[in-house]
């Protein structure tokens, strides 16, 4: 059954892989109806998270919380995986004690362990002071996450006596790759009889994920001139690029974990959500967000035999333990001069030891790995069962669940986010346990309820066992907190049997796919929350984040509490469907700068322990109620109804009073019977009144105008200062409070955006898109921009933005690409796109090209152009070349900051420049490494003091990080090359011509690199072309025919650059290009509804005889027959004709206005080609850097445009 399983898993990655997801669906219904009937638990757990991974992967959900959040792991993680880290700790420990010789006076243990500390090393450093008598101090070193709580530990730095050893603790935290180098760059050898050993507890993998780090973190250990590397890794090759060589290899590796660690059942909540979190990981992500980059030893020895590292041969000492005894089917095995943990054979994990040698002199360049091809069986296929299912609650409780109405795939997505969005939850406000049920009414009288075990959460592991004591239960509706919570809504339980739960509240959320599946979520307070106050901030806390992180898939109920007293709780409805009916049919997810404001429960009470408590104050109330009346629907709606015609309008409070002012407006000056009440004073006029509601109407129209046009924060008008301006520019004015403006501001952008759609509607030319995609300074919030180019009715080149979004830190290209296809419904423009430029910065290759890939099957009109933007292309190119120096410019880093950082060094460097006559040279300065200019800079000043760096390395013996000379050579060649890339992106061009030259420039210079002398400048030159060729083979035929529909070129541009580039063979090339031109033409043409202006149409007058006509009319009437006759359609007319002398830029629009008439045809394509945008143009600064909203990002970006559009 397990071979089939597996087999099923397979095709179903391969079906996601290649977009058929309904085959895709299909497959997973299948996989869990065998899964149903596996007898290995094991197996049914790793079959179920890796369906759940592939889902993932489908729709792009990735966790809300970063594992380096969830501490709880942390403090766990040694029971949780205790066989994994008992064999590491005891074979590390043989293996130092093992290396120290007689000698060692001092031992410096440089700890970088997913459980560091130093309770770890106390009984070891007494069992080395018996075997080595002569050791006198030892100093541990940890090297821990930030984030983790043992980065937290109260003394991080003491020193003590562990018998007559000196005991010195020193702790080091990091939070990237290169906070772990700088670490290193803070260590030294002390003495001479001092023993250094360097030891990687299952951390060391993680470096994979960003490139270049695991050679920069080696490279100083090797600086560090370590005895000793000691390296504990799992054993498995899961860091193939490709998807289902990984998914094989993590069937059969996590199937054998699960069934080793199965007899150690104590804390089997927190070992699966742990292995949950690493297979997600390993199947559903890929570039650096993928971290569980696992490899086998064979893997890592290729790589650090690359970086100048060799084996150490352990001797074939015995490893076992005491602690194996708990794990009978567990072994220790001495294998290749390493030694691996195993279970009936099966390699676990691996301990290997290391030194530092020469690196081998065949080595040129990166190493490309390749992965191991285990020699496993073929799976095989087997006869299903067809015996009935044993009676297993949690089999049946799975069945139940994955048996209900609705898409397979959608259905194990909303558990995936459910669990993401409850973990979440429980670690942001220490929520013991948060638990899941889906509600099944198929043919019950009532509705039942079952827990859906994949979407439990526990932190404390005391009460794993009141989950999985649950897993089989069903309570019917009423039944239960859940139960109860099914039928109101809403319910709160004030006491719990449980000694640890103290208290319990559940919610309703229905899904917003089709099948409207009610879930109830089910959580429980922490202990010694008694306080009814601090319990009902909690709980409002709880219900606001929720709401928050639900929208986008699951309506979020609040029902009543208590319909006698008829108080009601009350959360905004608004949402939008994140996993859809139909695959992939996905919302961006947004994430403000800043969290949102609590919920403001207005008139809302809660129900605990019978009585009625106060969530909020009572909120300023707008004078319009008065003369509206406010009421509730069935289902929770709020509706305002006025007390005259007794229209509704909608009155959640997401509303604002906006609309109802605009009712007062136009229902009550109709009723004589019923003037406007303006008071004064004493005394009023009814015309003054009148009139001064409509001047009030007006200047708060006038205000939120001006707090669009300028972005102005929305609660100016709470500002003090702006109050009392006002009042003494105007006692009688009343401000709107803050929710009423920004629910005035978000009906204008509404109003101005329902405009322009009416305007594109109106629009007969196709569209061209840019979408630009940034990152904040701290990296942890991506911008992404969706704008929109054209050339209007009056032949004026515009451009408009669609949308602005804030994206989570882990979005991906998925995400994009339906945040894409959803603004283009949206807007009603999905076929009107005829050119998409992307911009991605810092550009990331792989995300381009996924993008461009996903973004080729968006419904569109005719033929795509979907091209990277010119600086992100030759960013890509660049990057090329600085990967072929990548060590070099790690020591050009290194080499400035021992400079900085040492003021000999400093004294030392000026000594070198005064020698070299360097005075007037600008000093070198450290990179940003994600902007190449900045890398360029360095390099290029780094190399004009290279005599200073030589005469440094002379005279100061600590300075050993200097260049050789070859490297400085290769490195002169290589910033040669990339000073004309720089020289292009400093002079950007602005117009098309000067972008199409700048473009003839670089190709010409690829061309002429392929040639150089040096074998280096050569490779580089050829990945590059192939980069160029790929990225701007449909952008040239674009750029080529906005070129050509330049009056004042026409030909021209494109025969000199071909000439330029091409030499003899630019004839053929222009040939082909005048083939793709003419092609694009004709497509235009059919669309129009002719080829070309009729010959015999334009000639008929000329053929007729005439009597009274002479020869020499006769004559002149034949040549222009003949001259029509040869033009056969309007772009050969063009292009015989010679260019025209136009001034500037603005005359190409204003020509092809005057000659569209002449030429429709090509009329109709220089509208659409030359609105293609030469460069993006979004400010990346102030106002972005304003936002603290989603809708202060709409007002100050989007509204602020649309606005503009007005005139």
């Amino acid at each position: 059954m397990a071979c089939i399983l597996f087999q099923k898993l397979m095709e179903c990655a391969q079906a996601i892989e290649g977009g058929r997801l309904d085959d895709a669906d299909s497959l997973l219904e299948r996989i869990q109806s065998l899964a149903s009937q596996e007898d290995s638990e094991s197996t049914r757990k790793v079959v179920k998270y890796c369906a759940e991974a592939l889902v993932r992967r489908a729709y792009g959900i990735r966790p809300l919380c970063p594992s380096r959040f969830l501490t709880f792991l942390f403090d766990q993680l040694e029971d949780i995986c205790r066989p994994f880290f008992e064999f590491a700790r005891t074979t590390t420990e043989d293996i130092i004690a093992d290396a120290l010789n007689p000698g060692d006076k001092r031992l410096h243990i440089i700890d970088l362990s997913v459980m560091s500390g130093i309770s770890r090393w106390t009984d070891f450093i007494h069992q080395l002071k018996v075997r080595y008598g002569g050791l006198q101090s030892v100093l541990i070193t940890s090297v821990t996450p930030k984030l983790s709580n043992l980065s937290y530990q109260s003394s991080q730095e003491w020193d003590r006596k562990v018998g007559d050893v000196d005991l010195e603790y020193r702790q080091l935290v990091y939070n990237s790759p290169d906070d772990i180098v700088k670490c290193f760059s803070k260590l030294r050898r002390q003495r001479q009889d001092e023993m250094v050993v360097v030891t990687w507890g299952f951390i060391l993998r993680k470096l994979l994920a960003q490139d270049g780090a695991i050679e920069q973190v080696l490279s100083k250990v090797k600086d560090l001139e370590a005895d000793i590397m000691v390296i504990s890794e799992q054993e498995a090759n899961l860091n193939s690029p490709d998807l289902s060589n990984r998914l094989e290899q993590s069937l059969q590796y996590y199937s054998t974990i699960f069934e080793s660690l199965e007899l150690d059942d104590d804390r089997f909540m927190s070992r699966e959500t742990y292995f949950r979190r690493q297979i997600g990981n390993v199947v559903a992500c890929e570039g650096i967000d993928r971290v569980e980059r696992i490899e086998s030893f064979d893997q890592w020895q290729h790589r650090l035999s690359q970086a100048g590292f060799s084996p150490i041969p352990l001797q074939a000492v015995h490893f076992e333990h005491d602690w194996l005894s708990s794990f009978e089917k567990m072994g220790i095995k001495h294998t290749d001069g390493h030694i691996q943990l195993g279970w009936h054979g099966f390699p676990l994990a691996v301990v290997s030891a290391w030194k530092f040698t020469d690196p081998p002199q065949s080595s040129s360049g990166l190493c490309v790995m390749h992965a191991r091809v285990d020699d496993s069986e073929k799976m095989a296929s087997s006869s299903e069962s067809e015996d009935d299912e044993e009676n297993d609650p949690c089999i049946m409780a799975d069945r139940n669940l994955w048996s209900t109405q609705g898409s397979t795939m959608n259905r194990i997505a909303a558990s995936a986010k459910l669990f993401d969005i409850l973990e979440y939850l429980c670690h942001l406000y220490k929520l013991p346990v948060a638990v899941t049920w889906i509600s099944d009414n198929r043919g019950w009288n009532k509705r039942i309820l079952c827990i859906d075990y994949s979407a439990c959460y526990t932190v404390m592991p005391s009460i794993h066992d009141f989950v999985g004591g649950h897993a089989h239960h069903r309570l019917e509706e009423g039944q239960g907190v859940a139960g109860k919570a099914l039928q109101s809504n809403i319910h709160f339980q004030r006491v719990w049997r449980n000694r640890i739960l103290r208290a319990c509240f559940a919610i309703r959320l229905t899904s917003t796919h089709s099948c409207k599946d009610d879930y109830v979520v089910e959580f429980y307070l922490p202990e010694g929350m008694e306080e009814t106050s601090e319990r009902e901030l909690l709980v409002s806390e709880v219900l606001r984040t929720l709401q928050e992180n639900c929208l986008e898939s699951w309506k979020v109920w609040v029902g009543e509490l208590n319909e006698a007293s008829g108080f009601r709780v009350g959360l905004d409805d608004e949402r939008m469907s994140n996993i859809p009916h139909e695959a992939l049919e996905q919302d961006i997810q947004e994430q403000s700068a800043i969290a949102a404001p609590s919920l403001n429960f207005e008139n809302a009470l809660l129900i605990v322990d019978g009585g009625l408590h106060s969530t909020n104050k009572r909120r300023k109330i707008s004078s319009v109620w008065d003369k509206f009346d406010k009421n509730w629907g069935e289902n929770g709606e709020v509706w305002a109804t006025f007390k005259h015609c007794k229209n509704m309008y909608g009155a959640e409070s997401k509303r604002g009073t906006s609309s109802l002012h605009k009712h007062l407006r136009k229902c009550l000056p109709s009723r004589q019977d019923e003037p406007l009440i303006f008071e004064t004073g004493d005394s009023s006029t009814s015309i003054i009144q009148r009139n001064s509601v409509k001047n009030q109407e007006r200047s708060r129209l006038d205000i939120e105008t001006m707090i669009i046009n300028h972005g102005y924060p929305l609660d100016m008008v709470q500002h003090e200062c702006f109050e009392i301006f006002v009042k003494n520019l105007q006692p009688m004015f009343e401000l709107h409070s803050k929710d009423d403006v920004e629910a005035n501001v978000l009906a204008i952008c509404r109003q101005e955006k329902e405009k322009l759609t009416k305007y594109f509607d109106s629009l007969s030319c196709l569209l061209s898109l840019t979408l630009e995609l940034w990152s904040s300074n701290d990296r942890m919030m991506t911008y992404c921009c969706l704008t929109v180019h054209f050339i209007d009715d009056g032949w004026q080149l515009k451009k408009k933005i669609l949308a602005f979004r804030n994206l989570r830190y882990n979005y991906n290209m998925g995400t994009v690409h339906e945040f894409i296809k959803s603004v283009l419904a949206e807007w009603r423009i999905n076929k009107n796109i005829r050119f998409i430029l992307l911009d991605i910065t810092p550009p990331k290759e792989h995300m381009i090209g996924e993008l461009r890939s996903k973004v080729s099957d968006i419904t569109i009109h005719g033929h795509l152009f979907c091209v990277s933007s010119y600086a992100q292309i030759l960013s890509l190119l660049v990057q090329d070349g600085l990967s072929e120096i990548r060590s070099l410019l790690y020591k050009i880093r290194e080499c400035i900051e021992y400079v900085n950082g040492s003021s000999l060094g400093r004294q030392m460097l000026q000594m070198a420049i005064r020698k070299g006559s360097l005075q007037d040279k600008e000093m070198p300065f450290q990179d940003v490494p994600a902007r190449w200019d900045t890398t360029f800079l360095m390099l290029e000043r780094s190399l004009e003091f290279r005599e200073a760096f030589n005469h440094l390395e002379h005279f100061d013996r600590d300075f050993k990080v200097n260049p050789s000379a070859e490297e400085w050579n290769k490195a002169t060649s290589i910033c040669e090359c990339l000073k004309e890339f720089h020289k292009s992106t400093s002079n950007f061009p602005t117009t098309l011509e000067g972008y199409f030259l700048s473009v003839r420039d670089v190709y010409k210079n690829l061309l002429k690199w392929e040639q150089s002398e040096h074998v280096y400048v050569r490779s580089i030159a050829n990945t590059m072309k192939r980069k160029f060729d790929e990225y701007w083979g449909e952008a040239s035929l674009a750029l080529g025919i906005s070129v050509v529909l330049n009056p004042s070129f026409k030909l021209e541009l494109v025969e000199y650059g071909y000439q330029q580039i091409y030499g003899i063979d630019a004839s053929l090339h222009l040939s082909k290009f005048l083939g793709n031109v003419t092609g694009v033409y004709h497509k235009y043409a059919k669309d129009f509804g002719d080829q070309g202006p009729s010959s015999s149409a334009m000639v008929d007058k000329s053929l007729r005889p005439s009597s009274d006509i002479s020869f020499e009319e006769w004559r002149k009437g034949r040549y222009e027959r003949n001259m029509v006759q040869s033009q056969q359609n309007e772009l050969d007319q063009y292009l015989e004709q010679p260019p025209e002398k136009l001034d500037k830029d603005g005359d190409v629009l204003a020509w092809w206005q005057q000659n569209a008439q002449k030429f429709p045809i090509l009329g109709k394509m220089a509208r659409d080609f030359l609105a293609i945008p030469v460069s993006t143009a979004i400010s990346k600064s102030s106002e972005v850097m304003k936002m603290t909203s989603v809708h202060e990002g709409l007002v100050l970006i989007c509204g602020k445009d649309w606005l503009d559009s007005r005139s």
